[in-house]
C-alpha cells in the first residue's frame, strides 16, 4: 500500500499474472477500496507474468514510477508516474525475476533497482542491480 496518486489516501498495487497487468486501487479515504472495474481504479499493461512490484520516485520529479518483475520475460517493466504510461521501459533483469524493491544503494540521491532472479531449477540463482540515473 502507497498513497500512489498522491491524494493522502493509501492505494493497493497488485501485479497480475495470469493478466499480465498491474492494478491501481485507488482508496476512498474510508478504509475501503473499490472494485477492479470500477472507475477508481486503473489497469495497466506490463510484461509477461508479473511476480512483483515496487514503487518509488525514480526520476525525482514527484511521480511514483511503478516497477514489476516479468517472470516469463526475464525483465522489469518501468511504468512512468505520468499516469498515462505511454512511456514504459523494459529492462533486461536475469533469469526468471521474482522480486523487485527499490532503494538508493549509491548514494546518489537517485533510487535504484534490486531484482532478485531464481534461476533455472534453482541454479543460476542472481541478483540483479541496475543503477539509476534519474531519467
Amino acid at each position: 500500500m502507497t498513497d500512489y496518486d498522491g491524494d493522502n489516501v493509501l492505494d493497493i498495487l497488485t501485479a497480475n499474472q495470469r493478466t499480465d497487468n498491474v492494478t491501481v486501487l485507488r482508496g476512498k479515504g474510508d478504509g475501503t477500496f473499490p472494485a477492479p472495474a470500477s472507475p477508481l481504479s486503473m489497469t495497466y499493461a506490463v510484461g509477461s507474468y508479473p511476480t512483483a512490484l515496487a514503487v518509488a520516485d525514480l526520476k525525482n520529479n514527484g511521480q511514483l514510477n511503478i516497477v514489476t518483475a516479468d517472470r516469463f520475460d526475464d525483465a522489469v517493466t518501468v511504468l512512468p508516474g505520468d499516469n498515462t504510461f505511454a512511456e514504459q521501459t523494459t529492462n533486461s533483469a536475469g533469469i526468471i525475476p521474482d522480486a523487485v524493491i527499490t532503494e538508493d544503494l549509491d548514494g546518489d540521491g537517485v533510487q535504484d533497482i534490486v531484482v532478485a532472479n531464481r534461476g533455472y531449477d534453482q541454479h543460476f540463482i542472481t541478483v540483479s542491480v541496475m543503477l539509476g540515473k534519474g531519467d
